[in-house]
Formats: C-alpha cells, structure tokens, sequence
C-alpha cells in the first residue's frame, strides 16, 4: 500500500504493507520517500 502526505512543505510516499491478521494494527514501512510529480498532482486532486 501507498500513504501519500506532507512532511513539512514536501509531499511524500509511503510503502508499507499490513501485518498478519493475528496482529491487525501492525504495519512494516518498506520505504519513505519524496513523492514524484504524478503522485504530487494524484494528491492535490483529493
């Protein structure tokens, strides 16, 4: 999954993944980084 949102004036995307169901509210970050323009542009439009 995707988390797109502001850190700062900067946007960023998240990766992560859910965790299994014998642990619902766990999450593992895969990846934090500055979000590209497409994503950028995908985020103001919400």
């Amino acid at each position: 999954m995707v988390a797109l949102g502001y850190i700062g004036l900067r946007t960023m995307a998240l990766v992560f993944v859910d965790r299994p169901p014998e642990q619902p509210t766990e999450r593992r970050v895969i990846s934090l980084r500055k979000a590209n323009s497409r994503e950028v542009k995908r985020y103001a439009e919400t």
